[in-house]
């Protein structure tokens, strides 16, 4: 772990490498044992359940971000928490009558040998909070994105510290991800000063990406519950196309559902429906086209700045 300050560094052979007047970035932490973390994981229901037989043991669930919800610049709302009981009170553990019996009910990822501690413990290391706002990197595909929680994050993620949205506009540009992509170590980059004004574009270009990405996925999960409300029998899960409805026609979307959820759009719904849909498909087709006309703004200027 690094909770260091920016440095300065001496003078470059390419635009990622040290420069007088290259802060880097070292604020990093890394996210939990994606295993335990799975297993230690709980959704709503679950969460919403234990708080209501046990409301003392709210403070020992915490909001979690798994990896694969680390999407190109915002996070997706998974609605997960992590059962995060600290060494200190592991012993007291049998206080919290739902969560205890809930944790005797899993089954641990793995058991460390001759361990005294019990396996559902996290480190105290990874309880602390991570000070937002944070960037975060998945390391298995270089995703970049931007969060504003203190949620715990799972998997193989690092988290840049206090963050500044001009760093998220480096890192998340094309010339980011291709140096992310090649192997160079995060801690290892350098972002290099610009003048105040152009950090300031850029930050606020990075921050208007977020917010349209994330109002695009909010979008995408609304239509495709509503889909399933109207439509999905009880335990019936949406297929590739639904997944993806906005790129459907209403014929094809009419075709999906038939073949996804085994059911038909009523006829005397279809028209209601086709509207819907036609609404929804224009507001996401706007929302897209914009947030793709950001973020070539901020790949274009990232680039040059590069080559200076």
């Amino acid at each position: 772990m690094h909770d260091k300050m920016l440095r300065q560094k001496s003078a470059p052979a390419d635009p990622f490498e040290e420069s007088p007047h290259t802060p880097s970035v070292e604020r990093l932490y890394h996210g939990l044992d994606p295993a335990l973390a799975q297993t230690l994981s709980i959704d709503r229901a679950t969460r919403d359940r234990l708080v209501i037989f046990d409301p003392a043991s709210a403070p020992l669930l915490r909001p979690l971000i798994r990896a694969a919800a680390v999407l190109p610049w915002r996070i997706r709302a998974e609605q997960r928490w992590i059962i995060a009981v600290p060494e200190a009170q592991a012993a007291t553990i049998h206080q919290y009558t739902a969560l205890a019996r809930h944790l005797d009910s899993l089954t641990p990822p793995r058991q460390e040998a001759n361990s005294a501690t019990p396996w559902w413990v996290l480190p105290d290391e990874a309880l602390r909070p991570v000070a937002a706002p944070r960037i975060l990197v998945r390391e298995d595909e270089a995703t970049v994105a931007w969060d504003d929680t203190t949620a715990l994050i799972a998997g193989p993620t690092q988290i840049i510290a206090d963050a500044d949205p001009f760093w998220l506009a480096w890192l998340g540009s094309a010339t980011g991800l291709a140096a992310l992509r090649k192997g160079i170590a995060l801690e290892s980059l350098r972002i290099p000063e610009v003048p105040g004004p152009t950090q300031s574009n850029l930050a606020g270009l990075a921050l208007e990406a977020t917010h349209l990405a994330s109002q695009i996925d909010e979008l995408e999960e609304a239509v495709l519950r509503r889909i399933l409300a109207d439509f999905g029998p009880p335990g019936r899960q949406p297929g590739p196309r639904l997944l993806r409805w906005w790129r459907l026609d209403f014929e094809q979307l009419h075709q999906a559902v038939l073949d996804e959820l085994r059911n038909d759009i009523p006829e005397r719904y279809r028209p209601t429906w086709e509207q819907i849909h036609h609404d929804q498909r224009t507001t996401h087709a706007k929302a897209s086209a914009r947030l793709g006309t950001i973020i070539e703004a901020i790949d274009t200027q990232v680039a040059a700045l590069a080559e200076n």
